[in-house]
């Protein structure tokens, strides 16, 4: 997976560059890390991290999370 972005680590107080939009989708990763993810309806979502961890979060509410 790429990290788009300038040099060094992104933070989330930083303007976006980039944005997709996000279907729900079990097997499909996203192209490129992000800093933050804007939920539309509540649900769960998995995250694997730049390191390789796989988190899985439940019940994530409507509205924007940065990192």
């Amino acid at each position: 997976m790429t990290q788009i972005g300038n040099v060094g680590d992104p933070r989330a107080s930083d303007p976006a560059h980039h944005a997709v939009a996000v279907v729900p989708n079990n097997t499909d990763d996203l192209s490129a890390a992000s800093t933050s993810i804007y939920v539309g309806l509540s649900g769960n979502l998995k995250v694997t991290m730049l390191g390789g961890e796989i988190l899985a979060f439940p019940n994530v509410p409507v509205g924007w999370h940065p990192k």
